[in-house]
């Protein structure tokens, strides 16, 4: 099986986002499952949607660098989503990525008022961290807006129906032990995901 990990977090060396794109992948390759790493920042990816792009998507016009991810995308049976909470939303780089993948033809397609999109039939994972606690996120309906914004907003639409979302609050005011808890939890979705999709 394919398994394509999007990460997008500025510092894929010391951060706890990076810890936990290490425990992505060593559960993959523990299950003997090649990944397929797409970092954002690392790419330099632009994640500007233009005028001209618009336009030329229109007349099925596509940019070969999204044709590339699209086909990294539309490979994979599991897709990871690896990103901190930047002002209660993607960060700006991922926000550009999906736009400017999901902008063109064939990624979005209504079929009797069902959507049959490029997430169709795949198996996603998201793993988000957040600086503040739940208590407060809980409190305020934000943990409820944020599942309609990046899960059911967006992965549904583009006809995903297997959405799996972890987030991980506090990130920068818990201990070394919590930290290993959530890498742990990390591990064990992730090898769950890949024993589901091969059947075990």
């Amino acid at each position: 099986m394919k398994h394509l990990i999007i990460f997008a977090h500025p510092d894929d060396k010391t951060s706890f986002n990076a810890a936990i794109l290490n425990a992505v992948i060593d559960a993959s390759h523990r299950k003997g499952i090649d990944v397929e790493i797409r970092d954002l920042y690392l790419m330099h990816f632009n994640p500007v949607l233009s005028y001209q792009e618009t336009k030329d998507s229109k007349e099925g016009i596509i940019p070969d660098e999204i044709k590339n991810e699209q086909h990294y995308i539309e490979k994979a049976e599991l897709i990871t989503l690896i990103y901190p909470l930047f002002l209660m939303g993607y960060p700006a780089i991922l926000k550009g990525y999906l736009e400017r993948i999901l902008a063109h033809d064939g990624a979005y397609k209504l079929h009797t008022n069902k959507s049959a999109g490029i997430f169709s039939g795949k198996k996603i994972q998201e793993f988000i961290t957040v600086a503040n606690t739940e208590g407060k996120y809980h409190a305020l309906g934000f943990d409820k807006s944020l599942e309609d914004c990046l899960v059911n907003g967006l992965f549904h639409a583009w006809g995903a129906e297997d959405v799996h979302t972890d987030i991980f609050y506090n990130v920068h005011g818990v201990n070394h032990e919590i930290h290993r808890q959530m890498l742990e939890k990390v591990y064990f979705q992730t090898e769950k995901n890949i024993d589901l999709l091969n059947g075990q």
